[in-house]
């Protein structure tokens, strides 16, 4: 009994060993082919990256469709790539890489940095991919992956105090010389007006007033106090207005404290909400 158990202990072993060899290759084998979708990627050569995928591998990728196939996974290559994008870097970590019998997958998180047409961007993200072996060799099934921040916001403008101090005082020009283009151009289709007593005006009713001969400015408002939040291509502006001006023979001369909401739209910044609130005299 004791030669059996000892038998039956060593034939254990060896197949414990011959697992933990094969997981071993398995999981070298699943790093490698991690490592040569990166140097594809850098390379822009879809082809070598189709290679690595099952007929039916799916991908699921942030503000995308969901890819389906390899011919899925072309066309959102060729898309990607068609952006006149270079990849100076992209480096992926991997933090886990998990196989059991025919099914493995890795995970972890990458950065790269890249120029799309002309314009240096940095980006993070994470990834899972689960993998299968298909007729002795791992193909990828499923790859995920998510930015930490999208494109659009990574090629969103700065937006500085300096930059929309500019922009306000234009505004407050625009509105003194009564200039109905210059307004035109910085209001949005759909900008709104909420003024100091809650009256709401749309973006032809604003302009219509600001340039009537019942608005009577008698000098351009004083601008102080900006600050500006960001958020891609969405600012929002907080400042205070100093006017002296009267509105259908009514003096509404006084200090305004106002929130403007802006978006990049059309190459420019362009209002879309602007409300008001006049300052009690001391």
């Amino acid at each position: 009994m004791k030669k059996l158990i000892s038998f039956i202990l060593i034939i254990l072993a060896i197949l414990m060993v011959n697992c933990q060899s094969s997981k071993k290759s398995d999981v070298d084998a699943i790093r490698k082919q991690s490592n040569q979708w990166d140097d594809y990627i850098r390379a822009k050569d879809i082809d070598k990256i189709l290679n690595l995928l099952s007929p039916d591998a799916k991908g699921l990728y942030a503000e995308e469709p969901i890819c389906i196939g390899t011919e899925g996974f072309r066309k959102s290559n060729e898309g990607f790539f068609a952006k006149n994008i270079d990849f100076p870097s992209w480096n992926t970590k991997i933090d886990t890489i998990i196989v059991s019998d025919n099914l493995g997958y890795n995970l972890g998180n990458y950065h790269y940095s890249m120029n799309i047409n002309g314009k240096p961007i940095e980006a993070s993200g994470k990834w899972v991919t689960i993998y299968k072996k298909i007729n002795g060799q791992w193909k990828v099934v499923v790859d995920a992956g998510n930015d930490d921040k999208s494109i659009q916001e990574l090629l969103a403008p700065i937006s500085t105090v300096e930059e929309f101090t500019a922009i306000e005082n234009g505004w407050n020009k625009a509105v003194f010389n009564k200039d109905a283009k210059a307004l035109d151009l910085l209001y949005a289709k759909e900008y709104t007006y909420i003024d100091a007593e809650g009256k709401a005006y749309n973006r032809q009713q604003d302009i219509a007033e600001a340039t009537s001969a019942n608005y009577k400015p008698e000098s351009e408002s004083v601008l102080s106090d900006v600050t500006v939040d960001s958020f891609g291509n969405v600012a929002i502006v907080k400042g205070l207005n100093s006017t002296k001006a009267t509105l259908n023979g009514k003096d509404i001369s006084g200090k305004y404290r106002f929130v403007d909401v802006f978006v990049m739209r059309d190459g420019r910044w362009q209002c879309v909400s602007t409300q008001s609130s006049k300052l009690p005299k001391k």
